[in-house]
């Protein structure tokens, strides 16, 4: 049995990826591989200079990669709000969420029927 790798992700020329925490670990190397696959790739991040930094080297590791900073934080339903908001005239068929980014700092995230409250990395495409 083979192992999973990067490089089976498939095309992802024309598709819009929106990825959380992904100024950094599993969100950052997320951010890279969908990059590498084509997919324009919306960089969800709370901290603005490590946002920068972030995007930088997936530029500089994917050279002509489409990536864009989206102001996040999940621990503020406002943040939430306005980044949905800012995404909304963007289609977007990937989203991907990874357990560093769902640690609420000072009060747990609402949940809704449409959110996940478990700490999970998931991929979805319609």
């Amino acid at each position: 049995m083979s192992r999973w790798t990067a490089s089976d992700v498939p095309d992802q020329s024309g598709r819009t990826a929106l990825v959380t925490g992904a100024n950094s670990g599993l969100g950052l190397h997320t951010s890279i591989g969908l990059a590498r696959r084509g997919a324009r790739v919306l960089m969800a991040c709370r901290d603005a200079g490590r946002a920068e930094a972030a995007l930088a080297r997936v530029r500089a590791e994917v050279p002509g990669a489409t990536a864009e900073l989206v102001t996040l934080d999940l621990a503020s339903l406002a943040s939430v709000e306005a980044a949905a908001d800012e995404v909304a005239s963007r289609p977007s068929t990937c989203w991907s969420t990874t357990p560093a980014s769902w640690r609420p700092r000072a009060r747990r995230p609402p949940t809704a029927s449409s959110c996940s409250s478990a700490p999970t990395t998931s991929v979805t495409s319609p």
